[in-house]
């Protein structure tokens, strides 16, 4: 796509307060009781979560709520819910794979967060620290999530003390000294180590992150581009689709047949390129020019603006590829201003029938006198 870029990634972006500094409504504030309960169907976790949004036009936007989750013997999350701290709950799918989880909140309006991060231990063991990266519920939002358990509770299927949410517990992991850390809006920071990384999926370009598969054009300002035959979709540079196929914007996969969109003025949709073309570019007809641009019937220029020619045939302010202005009285007929048949131009008048007109009769301004009328011509009484 000829080296396109995306404002997004390409500018070097305002600096914000670091996480640390963000108090009970950031990431340092992530605190949970971790703990698994027997389930029919497998086991059930139930954590505090706190994430942040880092970029995006959701960007400082916190997350705060109670997480639950119950995993099936293959790692399926099919029943789950999490419950935003003064907010709605929303269902939860995903998968747990050993120590990395994947998740969906969906919200009522269909908007999603997506999560994915990696514990310290299984996630069926409910314990551990655990964190990783989100995106969403806006397209380009993306940010970071924390579990921090700071104390566990095991149980073998008895009862154990639900999380309360709005209630976090102060995490003892995270070092203080990431208060005094800045870092930019495309990245986020390692709350132990206090150092800024780029999210998952995305490439460091001086002091931004860029979206995966993406080339860094100047790593001093951080710009870069989505390199050619590709295309930004999510968090990653696409292949652009073959011809017959379109993408999904929601799970960027090239998908058989067009996405009819319309077209602006001189270009039509293509079914088999499934994008908008000039006409000049096209082999079904012939192309008419106008002021440059092609289009698919005769037009013509009047006054800097391209008309149909076929419009300009009746209109008498716009009479014919001259767009001449006929005079009052008189219509453009066939592109030409002119009288129609059996009529004939009076100066003044415009077009009169000079065979029954008491003002004009047989003759332009002949007129009739009192008690006298028009016919055939001459004045009779």
């Amino acid at each position: 796509m000829d080296g396109k870029r995306f404002d997004n990634f390409a500018r070097r972006l305002s600096r914000r307060k670091a996480i640390g500094g963000l108090g009970a409504t950031g990431l340092v504030a992530a605190a949970s009781r971790v703990h698994p309960a027997a389930a029919q169907d497998g086991v059930t976790c139930q954590m505090s979560v706190q994430a942040l949004t880092s970029v995006g036009p959701s960007v400082d936007m916190a997350y705060a709520g109670v997480l639950e989750i119950t995993l099936a013997g293959d790692g399926s999350i099919d029943t789950g819910s999490l419950a935003f701290t003064g907010g709605p709950t929303v269902p939860v799918v995903g998968q747990a794979d050993g120590r990395a989880l994947s998740l969906r909140a969906t919200f009522p309006n269909g908007n999603a967060l997506v999560l994915t991060g990696t514990g310290e231990n299984d996630i069926e063991r409910c314990s551990g620290a655990l964190s990783g990266v989100f995106g969403g519920p806006e397209l380009g939002d993306i940010g970071s999530w924390l579990i921090d358990p700071g104390q566990s509770v095991r149980s073998g299927g008895g009862s154990s003390t639900p999380i309360t949410p709005g209630t976090p517990v102060a995490s003892p992991t995270v070092n203080p000294e990431c208060a005094a850390v800045s870092c930019l809006d495309t990245s986020v920071m390692d709350p132990e180590t206090c150092e800024c990384l780029c999210p998952e999926h995305y490439e460091a370009c001086g002091p931004l992150c860029c979206p995966g598969g993406s080339i860094c054009l100047d790593e001093e300002s951080g710009e870069c581009a989505c390199p050619d035959e590709t295309e930004l979709c999510g968090d990653w540079c696409e292949p652009v689709c073959e011809m017959g196929y379109h993408r999904d914007d929601d799970s960027c996969e090239c998908v058989e047949g067009c996405d009819p969109t319309p077209c602006p003025d001189g270009q039509q949709f293509s079914d088999v390129s499934c994008t908008c073309e000039s006409y000049c570019n096209t082999n079904s007809m012939t192309p008419y020019y106008c002021g440059g641009d092609c289009y698919e019937e005769p037009y013509s220029e009047c006054n800097g603006q391209c008309y149909p020619t076929a419009s300009l045939s009746s209109n008498s302010d716009m009479c014919g590829v001259s767009c001449q202005v006929c005079p009052d009285g008189v219509p453009c007929i066939g592109g030409s201003c002119e009288c129609p048949a059996g009529y004939d131009y009076c100066q003044g008048d415009g077009c009169k029938d000079l065979s029954d007109d008491s003002n004009n009769c047989g003759d332009c301004g002949h007129v009739c006198a009192v008690g006298t009328s028009c016919q055939g011509g001459t004045c009779q009484l």
